[in-house]
């Protein structure tokens, strides 16, 4: 019996120590979040060099050594933060197009790369407006070949094959050009949705999304049509 309190003594301390490391691992999380959160913003606006770690950090109210920590450099924070939304749209890409079944037309192929982000920033998550904007820059920037190749491409692959097999007989090139004209026509419109606006100051309803949506979806179908015709 004399070494029952002991025992339970000892219990409660490994319980203790089990609750403070639950504790911090939870704080980091949230630390880790606010720090993506905030820089993911502000690469949005101003791109990877437009933005210092100091201003992530004053914005985020943490310490440069947690991004240090958590990142090891702003390079791969900006890494971090595009890869984290681009493998779940990548996924949810490729879900539509199965979904679409075995025989897909040119409008369900285009409606299955254009709708998951649509879909997403219709939730109201102004994450994806801001991952909207990085692959725009990510998309011009030979900087980020190996991001592109690595968190892209597959997909993109994947799509040019769609396109492909429309028309088996035409060149391999127009598939490549239809994968390119839809997403340039998608990123155009939601990176530069602040511009129309501005041009027909806010008159119009250019910043409906919905409507956008559907022609764009017409708009791109006609487009990558046209580019699968060898003329």
């Amino acid at each position: 019996m004399d070494g029952l309190p002991a025992q339970m003594d000892l219990e409660s301390g490994k319980d203790r120590d089990s609750l403070h490391k639950r504790r911090r691992h939870s704080r980091g999380l949230a630390t880790r979040a606010r720090i993506l959160s905030v820089a993911e913003r502000l690469f949005a606006l101003s791109g990877l060099d437009g933005v210092s770690l100091r201003e992530i950090t004053s914005e985020a109210q943490v310490d440069l050594a947690l991004v240090n920590y958590h990142f090891t450099s702003k390079e791969q924070l900006y890494r971090a933060i595009f890869a984290r939304r681009a493998r779940i749209i990548s996924r949810a890409r490729v879900r539509a197009l199965r979904e679409k079944g075995p025989d897909p037309t040119i409008e369900d192929v285009v409606d299955a790369f254009i709708e998951p982000l649509i879909k997403r920033l219709r939730m109201g998550d102004l994450g994806w407006g801001h991952y909207a904007a990085m692959v725009g820059q990510i998309s011009y920037s030979k900087k980020f070949l190996d991001l592109q190749h690595e968190l892209l491409d597959p997909t993109a692959q994947i799509f040019v094959e769609a396109f492909r097999r429309l028309d088996p007989e035409h060149d391999v090139a127009m598939s490549y050009w239809a994968y390119a004209f839809t997403l340039g026509s998608l990123l155009q419109l939601l990176v530069g949705m602040d511009r129309l606006k501005t041009m027909s100051m806010n008159s119009g309803g250019v910043d409906d999304l919905d409507r956008a949506y559907r022609r764009l979806r017409r708009y791109a179908a006609g487009g990558v049509q046209a580019a699968l015709l060898d003329v």
